[in-house]
């Protein structure tokens, strides 16, 4: 799979130059020109000079040899034989053409972004080298999405319904030649389903990255989007700290837990807004193009992101938001895929022997009308894991 560059993702630019320097630039540049010029013809002198001698001791094919080291390699516009100039010093009305073309390129130059004067050295050269080096990533055949959700519906078989919807959105985007990017869509299935594994595996094989916030803990809009500079401990969400990190200007955020999102929060003497609005505002085509950070007050461009958010519920969602993406209605896992996932999972902490011991414990615990699900899997295997590595007392 292929990437594009996207420098224009993020609207920072560094303070330039000033004319004055932009103008010696310049000039250096004439100047070391005008070297390697006097250079090459000292050497065709040189050359000159030992075609003649040589002709002077055959004057059989003296003739024929002055004729092409005048001539060079026959041709009259041969740059490497042609006279040396009288003279290669850059005239004084050269050299302040060159000024005034510098100041006018200079004064049609965009202004540099202000950012806060409370932003770190080293994070404005973090943020300046970012702006330059962005790339989409996932840019793929058919063929090659197509060979992606086959593989993510064999790990999630139960989950069919939304690796089908998400695949044509991929296909038609790699049938454009665009890069990756699906949803924005919710996950709406029962605790315990797989959503959260299911959106943190979609980037993998187009290599993106995925950005992960989880809103039922504290914090959970700073996390997303940041939080001012002017506060103590104010830090880039995590949104922005993966594209400087990773420079990849189409991740996946899954956002866990979305319907907890509504309650308003204390944040810096203050109330925290709702991340429901604070997402309408990244996922809607017309502000994501520009918006602002508010830790570096620069503005990203989140048209290119993945958004894939999963709740229990859409009853504590705002409606809003509901109207701005694609519902996805999942099922519980059969009983069938999760012992087939209880095994799979076990296969990768445990020999044969123990990852069947692992599934079978599950099918025994299903039969017996446990009510399981994939956390309580994974759990049964980190617990076996633990007894396998358990050391033997003598």
């Amino acid at each position: 799979m292929r990437s594009l560059p996207a420098p224009g993702l993020i609207t920072a630019r560094p303070k330039p130059r000033a004319p004055g320097e932009l103008a010696r630039a310049y000039l250096q540049r004439l100047e070391a020109a005008e070297r390697e010029a006097r250079r090459r013809d000292t050497e065709v002198d040189r050359w000159r000079a030992q075609t003649r001698r040589n002709a002077r001791l055959d004057k059989g094919r003296g003739a024929a040899l002055i004729a092409q080291s005048l001539a060079g390699d026959g041709s009259r516009d041969d740059p490497r034989w042609l006279p040396p100039q009288a003279a290669y010093a850059l005239p004084e009305s050269d050299r302040a053409r060159i000024k005034r073309a510098a100041a006018t390129i200079e004064a049609r130059r965009l202004p540099p972004t202000p950012l806060p004067t409370r932003i770190a050295r080293e994070e404005r050269d973090e943020l300046f080298a970012a702006t330059h080096a962005m790339r989409l990533s996932g840019v793929a055949t058919e063929a090659e999405v197509d060979e992606a959700f086959a593989a993510i519906h064999a790990e999630f078989p139960w989950l069919a319904r939304a690796t089908e919807i998400l695949w044509h959105q991929a296909r038609l985007r790699a049938r454009d030649g665009l890069p990756f990017r699906v949803g924005p869509v919710v996950l709406l299935g029962p605790p315990g389903c797989g959503k959260s594994s299911f959106a943190r595996a979609l980037g993998a094989p187009f290599s993106v990255p995925t950005v992960t916030v989880d809103v039922g803990q504290a914090g959970g809009v700073w996390d997303l989007q940041g939080s001012d500079s002017k506060w103590g401990g104010s830090s880039p969400g995590r949104i922005t700290r993966s594209l400087l990190a990773t420079r990849i200007g189409n991740p996946v955020v899954a956002v866990d837990e979305i319907d907890a999102g509504r309650a308003m929060g204390v944040h810096g003497g203050g109330r925290s807004p709702s991340i429901h609005r604070v997402m309408m505002g990244m996922i809607e085509p017309s502000t994501g193009a520009a918006w602002v950070c508010p830790y570096y007050e620069v503005a990203i461009d989140l048209r290119h992101h993945s958004w894939v958010m999963t709740t229990n519920s859409v009853m504590h969602i705002e409606q809003a938001l509901l109207d701005r993406v694609r519902v996805i209605e999942l099922d519980a896992v059969g009983q069938r895929d999760l012992v087939t996932t209880a095994r799979r999972m076990a296969a990768v902490k445990l020999d044969e022997e123990g990852a069947e011991l692992v599934a079978g414990e599950v099918e025994r615990a299903l039969k017996r009308g446990a009510n399981l699900g994939l956390r309580q899997v994974a759990r049964l295997v980190e617990a076996a894991e633990a007894a396998a590595n358990r050391p033997v007392l003598h």
